[in-house]
């Protein structure tokens, strides 16, 4: 069980606003930057409002059911770079030289040797037409551990403010081909032409119990996405 009150939501939904969060310092005697150890709170934040997304600004201005809570407080570090990991910076060196963008008959692309890494490092050189696919496909094959853990919550609101938990889904991710982790090969052994996997049980809250499966296949023609049927069960009480 993963309990999660509502404050912790809150955070959630702070950190998914700060993610979202673009300069857009405004001329005059609006700040250029934020000096690291600068602390924002319900008090000063609209001297930092131009640094702000929208998202994070109704929480502050508490105009909506989310809201800033009165004594909260931003603590700004500085800047730091997060390198992605060395195998795939290593696979990204070996690999990338080979993967080429092979139109297919819809009339879409799909990169052809790929085996692991980022498969276009410099998505901007080339075929200027196709700068979009080269970023397309460096998300879509971005560095992701083997396996995830990912838990979901619902929640039901009434018409006076109260909150109730309505679900909980517990999901394990596994990633099955193209890896770059250290001591693991490039695809897992059984993994029957899989790139991913995603494992679901929905807790019980009331009487029902369920659990589903999906998968995207890998190879040659691209990826396909399949889900298998949800297996249900009544909740033992």
């Amino acid at each position: 069980m993963f309990p999660l009150s509502a404050p912790s939501v809150l955070l959630a939904v702070i950190a998914l606003a700060l993610i979202s969060t673009a300069s857009n310092a405004m001329a005059g005697s609006a700040p250029q930057e934020i000096p690291p150890g600068t602390v924002i709170t319900q008090q000063n934040w609209r001297e930092y409002k131009s640094f702000m997304s929208e998202g994070l600004t109704a929480l502050f201005e508490g105009s909506h059911f989310w809201h800033m809570p009165s004594g909260l407080q931003i603590n700004v570090g500085p800047t730091r770079s997060i390198p992605l990991p060395k195998q795939y910076l290593a696979d990204t060196a070996q690999y990338s030289r080979s993967v080429k963008l092979v139109a297919t008959g819809s009339g879409g692309y799909i990169p052809s040797g790929y085996v692991a890494g980022l498969p276009f490092p410099h998505p901007l050189e080339g075929d200027s037409t196709l700068i979009g696919q080269r970023i397309f496909w460096d998300s879509y094959y971005r560095y992701q551990p083997r396996v995830q853990a990912a838990p979901t919550y619902t929640y039901s609101l009434d018409s006076l403010g109260n909150m109730t938990q309505a679900s909980e889904v517990k999901s394990v991710l596994s990633q099955l081909s193209y890896l770059s982790d250290v001591g693991l090969p490039h695809t897992v052994a059984d993994s029957a032409r899989n790139y991913f996997v995603r494992y679901s049980e929905q807790i019980p809250l009331a009487s029902m119990s369920c659990t589903n499966m999906s998968r995207t296949y890998a190879d040659r023609f691209g990826s396909r996405r399949l889900r298998d049927a949800p297996r249900c069960s009544a909740a033992i009480t």
